[in-house]
């Protein structure tokens, strides 16, 4: 190598794109779906090959349109109010400066002070008895408006963002229906943001580190039963949005329940039409409870029938109970009746 050379600078491009023709059966470079390459510029030569079996790079276009090729952050919809805030934070500024260390009017034939903090000047008695030295000038400015201003337009550069979901307000007293109302809002509000970045980042991330550790045996074989419907298992991410829908679900039971309550006191038999296990469960599913801290659905039926069992044997005694006390009070009044039929015969 010339050593005059040693401090050149050479150019290389780095492609990786996606093969139209493919060999997946094959697990060499050439056969992989995704080619890589690395080519120097000087002389177009192609220094090395590899390739990968799924695409290697995840970027989160958060904000993508058909047509094109690269997307936009959520931070471009508040781009125009970041540049606003700007321009009021230094027109903030300047308005406070000048309350602080306002400009300052004169008599034309007057000395400039100086200005500066501590500096004392020497005037004119005749410009001190009448009050004509030099005086600031009271220009109105009010910078709180400025500083309120300030405020609305940070609420406007939130609002892109998850802000509305992450700042929920909250009150030592509020109701559990009230709680709920303003989960399910943020969780709305959410949806729109957290569903594209499933779409463009958890997905294909996810999708790309199960494929690595599948490929390098990092799991154990699938069972019999599943391994026939492999290519029809696919995980569901659940969003914001549908996580608030079925919190509506949540509140509209817990108001038939308020509503019910004064009816079902008056009449006990329309308890009957309510499935209140399957709700409870239901009501787990969407809170996202653990289903191992509730028993198995059979093994809830063995409770019921073990309960009902021992409610029937416990009216079946009552009722013996009952008939032997009638039985025993019964039985002076048959010896008297019994005396009386002996004395008459």
């Amino acid at each position: 190598m010339d050593p005059k050379k040693r401090l050149d600078r050479f150019k290389f491009r780095h492609y990786v794109y996606e093969r139209r023709g493919y060999e997946a059966r094959k697990l060499d470079a050439s056969s992989r779906r995704y080619r890589e390459c690395w080519i120097a510029e000087e002389g177009k030569t192609l220094l090395a090959e590899d390739g990968f079996f799924t695409n290697p790079y995840v970027s989160g276009r958060l904000n993508k349109r058909g047509g094109w090729s690269y997307g936009r952050g959520r931070g471009v919809k508040a781009m125009a109010d970041i540049k606003m805030l700007q321009r009021v934070r230094r027109a903030t500024i300047q308005g406070a400066e000048k309350v602080v260390n306002p400009p300052t009017q004169g008599p034309d034939d007057a000395d400039v002070p100086d200005l500066r903090p501590g500096q004392h000047n020497f005037m004119r008695p005749e410009y001190l008895m009448r009050n004509a030295g030099h005086q600031p000038i009271a220009t109105g400015a009010r910078p709180d408006v400025g500083m309120d201003f300030e405020e609305s337009i940070k609420s406007d550069i939130r609002a892109p963002f998850l802000s509305k979901a992450l700042n929920i307000p909250s009150e030592p007293r509020m109701l559990v229906d009230q709680v709920m109302e303003l989960k399910a809002q943020a969780m709305a509000a959410a949806g729109p943001i957290v569903g594209e970045f499933q779409t463009e980042v958890l997905g294909p991330a996810s999708a790309r580190t199960f494929d690595i550790l599948w490929r390098n045996r990092h799991f154990a074989p699938p069972p019999a039963g599943v391994a026939a419907y492999k290519d029809a298992i696919k995980p569901e991410f659940e969003s914001p949005a549908a996580r608030a829908q079925n919190l509506g679900i949540v509140s509209a039971i817990a108001q038939r329940n308020a509503i019910m309550e004064p009816v079902w006191k008056a009449k006990p038999e329309l308890l009957e039409l309510h499935d209140f296990a399957g709700e409870e469960r239901k009501i787990a599913e969407i809170l996202g409870i653990p289903a191992d801290l509730y028993v198995a659905p059979a093994e809830y039926a063995k409770i019921l029938a073990g309960m009902r069992q021992v409610a029937e044997e416990k009216q079946q005694a009552e009722a013996l109970k009952d008939a032997t006390t009638g039985a025993k009070n019964m039985a002076p009044m048959l010896s008297v009746i019994q005396g009386g039929k002996q004395e008459a015969a």
